[in-house]
């Protein structure tokens, strides 16, 4: 499993781009299906974090193979702002075992959003950064509790085997 973050302004993808104070940024995240034969269940949660230069403007489109994600039926959102101005984007999908079959098809799994460049942003020569990685079902002999993410009861449950993604970063200047 992995997942790769872009920029893109045009129809090219790129991990760097140049904006001004005010501009939309669109970003966009994708992911393979996993293959999960032998799961009952699958926890499948895109994590992503963003520098406080960067305001979450929404216009949020999610697609798993060729069908557009509903947020409330097949995936929750939350944001999150945090003390230090940056700002979690977390989308955690329901039920993601139904998609076992697009595994197989080598079907994405694609996020696309935008941002806005905020008067916070660093300028020059640092960058305003935003990062994703991914958590998953890595162990199909855990009877996985918890119903789209990890439900743990007790510290040793907190022990559940999930993987995550190395994160993929991508940079505004």
């Amino acid at each position: 499993i992995d997942v790769d973050e872009d920029l893109t302004t045009t129809e090219d993808r790129t991990d760097k781009n140049e904006a001004a104070i005010g501009d939309t940024v669109k970003f966009v995240i994708t992911s393979k299906v996993p293959e999960m034969t032998g799961y009952d269940k699958y926890f499948f949660i895109i994590n992503d974090k963003m520098s406080k230069g960067l305001t979450y403007t929404g216009n949020m489109v999610i697609t798993v193979g060729d069908k557009t994600q509903v947020e409330g039926t097949d995936f929750e959102f939350v944001e999150t702002k945090n003390e230090d101005g940056t700002t979690d984007l977390k989308i955690v999908f329901k039920n993601f075992i139904q998609y076992n079959d697009a595994a197989y098809l080598g079907k994405p799994v694609v996020v696309t959003y935008t941002a806005e460049l905020n008067e916070d942003a660093v300028l020059y020569e640092l960058a305003n950064t935003n990062d994703v990685y991914l958590e998953y079902s890595n162990n199909p002999t855990v009877d996985y509790k918890g119903e789209d993410e990890p439900d743990y009861e007790d510290e040793e449950e907190s022990k559940e085997p999930l993987g995550e993604t190395p994160k993929s970063e991508v940079r505004t200047y």
